[in-house]
């Protein structure tokens, strides 16, 4: 359980944001939790998904998400789906973000 606790700590000081929508970013930060337990990260390099999203009706719609492993690429894709943000944002913005996973 402390392995999680520390992996899901680097996952929140490891994400990018390509805009600058602090509030965004912070709600999200709260809100992604991760299960790491199944997922075998890299430990020579880094593990990553970027993804490009909107927001519409205080949910997020992605419109690009790639990654280095498919896992990784499912999970932040299911976590943020299922998000709902609370804040309005303009239904024209593209947001991109950088989530960045490391093997401790």
């Amino acid at each position: 359980m402390k392995k999680f606790i520390l992996v899901a700590a680097l996952l929140v000081t490891s994400i990018s944001f390509a805009a600058v929508k602090p509030s965004l970013r912070k709600e999200i930060v709260e809100k992604v939790n991760i299960d790491l337990s199944d997922i075998e990260l890299d430990e020579f390099h880094e593990d990553f998904v970027v993804v490009s999203f909107q927001i519409k009706d205080s949910q997020i719609l992605i419109t690009e998400i790639q990654g280095s492993q498919e896992q990784l690429i499912e999970s932040v894709q299911k976590e943020l789906t299922q998000m709902c943000i609370q804040k309005e944002y303009s239904n024209t913005d593209i947001y991109n973000y950088k989530f960045t996973f490391k093997k401790v």
